[in-house]
């Protein structure tokens, strides 16, 4: 099972890898490093927190997009996948 239920198996992992690996040298790729916003969040019209960068704006809408599967998989998920984009997956 995946989807929203469950965060993607282990043997999706290498096709997730070729993925990132596909677009490593397209220069048209997204930078994670770079800033997607200048602040974190938005409440009540008021902007708050750090800047965000791209990759923070991926993890996060990972995490709420797998809301139903077992956080703990969720994280470790979200984790290897931050691990392969920041070792040159995609740099």
């Amino acid at each position: 099972m995946q989807g929203r239920d469950a965060a993607p198996t282990a043997s999706l992992r290498p096709k997730l890898t070729a993925l990132l690996e596909l677009f490593r040298e397209d220069v048209g790729r997204i930078d994670f490093a770079d800033t997607w916003r200048p602040f974190t969040s938005i409440a009540g019209g008021k902007v708050s927190g750090p800047r965000c960068s791209k990759l923070f704006k991926l993890t996060n809408a990972l995490r709420h997009q797998l809301a139903r599967a077992p956080a703990e998989q969720v994280e470790e998920f979200v984790m290897w996948l931050c691990g392969q984009i920041q070792v040159g997956a995609i740099a």
